[in-house]
């Protein structure tokens, strides 16, 4: 049977009668939809009418660089109607590659412009409507570039190895266990001499320690706490005070005056004033201060080696012999800083000369006040040329004129 003349022929496409006979000067035959092609078979019979093949890129029945001609009919370009609706076709699918030569795909495959979607790497969950997701296999066709490049799986995060992590978390746990047990062996392993330990323990706060005292017989001498204004320390302990009458000589640049002391009545304060006669702690000080003449009382005040009315012997002692005494001419007694808050006296090494009588007002405010001690006897007129002059600058109360000084103070007994 000649080709392309038969039903079977027809049925796949190929000529169902033969072609009207050709006028040899008409020229070759030319394929439909394509350029020139010449037959050029050796034999040049009629049986060479077959249509080209234009699979056989040898067949010279198809012009070389016809593009058009050599994909006409196979070519399925995304849109064309029946291709992308229908998702079937009998066509064969090309793919231009970079170096501009076409590669075939497998038949029967489609091209759908959803294909060419980027993957959405943010959605876990698998898109029903991308059939490149379900469509892609091992066997499929050469993908586009872009798509070699990019995995449709998500990016998984780096994690430690199973037998990583236990080790980690055991190591910590020791550390944990190592931790625990040195803090309970410093709880409970008592002292330590190697032990670095910082834990302050608190201390009782020491109280006040009571201030040193010295007692003779009854007389009781207690430090009060302030600097002695020339070196000496307590009165030192015995069994007893003398208590023989005893005189006093008061001898200054000015002139000297003698006096009896009380011992009876005034055993503790002559006790201390003789102590103090003994180390030398009148020598050479100021009697500082005196009231005028026309003050509620008119005394000579002496005894501190400092000059201001602040200073003595660093201990002090109980007032003696006030009551049923009086503070006229001549009378010698002890000046103080008043009472403690525990009734305790502050006499310490100063001590007034009334040189007169004081008034009615004066008189009470000394009253039961100041330990009366003993009486000048002899020197009245050395006691009158130092407070004759009064006060500096006229006043009332302050340093004499006269600015006596006591040379030094004897007591025997």
């Amino acid at each position: 049977m000649v080709p392309g003349a038969g039903p079977v022929d027809a049925a796949a496409g190929r000529w169902g009668v033969l072609p009207p006979p050709r006028d040899p000067a008409a020229g070759p035959w030319l394929v439909s939809g394509a350029g020139a092609a010449t037959d050029e078979e050796t034999d040049g019979e009629p049986t060479d009418l077959d249509e080209p093949d234009l699979d056989d890129p040898d067949d010279d029945r198809l012009v070389k660089g016809d593009t058009a001609a050599r994909v006409a009919g196979r070519r399925r370009v995304a849109g064309t109607p029946g291709d992308s609706d229908s998702g079937t076709g009998t066509g064969t699918d090309v793919d231009t590659d970079e170096d501009g030569e076409e590669d075939e795909d497998e038949e029967g495959e489609e091209f759908d412009p959803e294909d060419f979607d980027e993957p959405d790497f943010d959605d876990d969950e698998e898109d029903d409507e991308d059939e490149d997701d379900r469509d892609d296999g091992p066997d499929d066709g050469v993908k586009p570039s872009w798509q070699k490049d990019i995995s449709a799986v998500k990016p998984r995060r780096r994690e430690l190895a199973p037998e990583v992590k236990v080790a980690a978390f055991g190591i910590l746990a020791a550390l944990l266990l190592t931790a625990g047990a040195v803090v309970l062996a410093k709880t409970l392993g008592g002292d330590d001499s190697s032990s670095t330990d910082t834990t302050v323990e608190a201390q009782d706060t020491p109280s006040a320690e009571p201030p040193a005292t010295s007692k003779v017989g009854d007389c009781v001498y207690t430090a009060d706490g302030a600097e002695p204004s020339r070196p000496v320390t307590l009165p030192p302990a015995g069994p007893g005070v003398d208590t023989n009458p005893a005189k006093m000589v008061i001898t200054t640049n000015l002139g000297t005056m003698t006096a009896t002391l009380d011992t009876a009545k005034a055993p503790c304060t002559v006790h201390a004033l003789r102590y103090l006669a003994e180390q030398k702690f009148f020598d050479a000080t100021p009697c500082h201060r005196m009231t005028g003449p026309n003050a509620n009382i008119k005394v000579l005040q002496c005894g501190d080696p400092t000059g201001t009315s602040s200073g003595g012997p660093g201990f002090r002692y109980d007032n003696e012999n006030v009551e049923g005494v009086n503070y006229n001419r001549g009378v010698i007694a002890m000046a103080n800083a008043g009472a403690y808050p525990d009734g305790s006296g502050s006499n310490g090494s100063q001590f007034f000369i009334n040189y007169g009588d004081p008034n009615a007002e004066g008189t009470q405010a000394l009253a039961g006040g100041y330990t009366v001690i003993g009486q000048i006897t002899e020197g009245l007129e050395t006691l009158d040329k130092i407070t004759g002059p009064g006060v500096e600058g006229g006043a009332e109360d302050g340093p004499p004129s006269s600015k006596p000084e006591i040379q030094s103070i004897t007591i025997t007994q």
